[in-house]
């Protein structure tokens, strides 16, 4: 029998418009001068990026249908700054990692944008009204 997995209290403060969209514990030194303001209309990735040959990547909000586009950038943020807890990493009993790798990032981000974008088409004003049904409309449509 195992242990029941304890509390994880670490949560973030909600960001305001000046709010570093990296915070400065994961920011690459060389990127620092590129990390954006959670109110911009772009977020720039490089500051979680070492690797001199990757493309330096950012995330345009003026993609994202209007309506959806606040809730999908708390999102975002939340999903960038948040690590797995540590409680789940134990429990998983193997090695993993609790960050997010940039790539993985700009892919997930890229999936929800299209959703988002299908939502809009479909009259849907914030994510709340986006139930079971809806989502089993989407999962066959094709994606753009």
């Amino acid at each position: 029998m195992t242990a029941p997995l304890e509390a994880d209290l670490e949560l973030a403060p909600a960001p305001g418009p000046d709010t570093l969209v990296v915070p400065s514990r994961l920011v690459v030194p060389r990127h620092a001068h590129l990390n954006s303001r959670y109110g911009d209309p772009a977020w720039s990735l490089a500051p979680l990026i070492d690797d001199p040959s990757s493309l330096l990547r950012s995330i345009i909000w003026a993609s994202f249908p209007q309506d959806l586009r606040e809730e999908l950038r708390l999102i975002t943020w939340t999903f960038l700054n948040g690590e797995l807890p540590n409680t789940f990493v134990r429990a998983r009993g193997r090695r993993m990692r609790t960050r997010i790798a940039v790539a993985t990032t700009v892919q997930t981000v890229g999936i929800w944008r299209r959703l988002a974008v299908w939502l809009d088409g479909q009259g849907v004003r914030t994510l709340a009204d986006c139930d079971r049904d809806l989502l089993g409309q989407y999962a066959p449509s094709p994606r753009s």
